[in-house]
């Protein structure tokens, strides 16, 4: 049996496809687990196991249930995208340095419900601004 150039060429093609597919799926399901979206690209501080917002032109795109944000911190946000119905922020004492605008936009279905625990607000013009207010409450 004869293989000529172009049968290579073919199973070359199907397996960078899946390969392509496999990197694509594995980069979702970590997406998943995590802050995403319009972040900071090295946000997540592996040593501490906390997040560190440093650039205030980009939203925090919060996909996720909770958050830790690095203690003793302070993190420049422009504000908090919530796709998530429930969020805890837990700041251990970090301060949220926000651009004078609202802290919060919702891009959920319902009205979220956010916890802010531990933490220092500046620069924050209100909690939420769009149709869909925020429920915040502050510990």
């Amino acid at each position: 049996m004869r293989h000529d150039s172009k049968d290579l060429v073919d199973w070359v093609i199907v397996g960078v496809i899946a390969l392509s597919l496999l990197a694509f799926f594995a980069f979702v399901q970590h997406a998943n687990n995590s802050i995403t979206g319009n972040v900071v690209g090295t946000a997540y501080n592996f040593s501490q196991s906390c997040y560190s917002f440093t650039d205030d032109t980009l939203p925090v795109v919060i996909t996720q249930s909770s958050i830790d944000l690095c203690p003793t911190t302070i993190h420049h946000v422009d504000y908090f995208e919530l796709r998530h119905p429930t969020v805890i922020i837990r700041c251990h004492g970090s301060t949220i340095m926000g651009t004078g605008g609202a802290l919060f936009i919702s891009k959920t279905s319902q009205q979220p419900r956010v916890t802010l625990e531990e933490c220092v607000l500046k620069n924050i013009g209100g909690y939420y601004l769009n149709q869909t207010p925020v429920d915040v409450r502050i510990k």
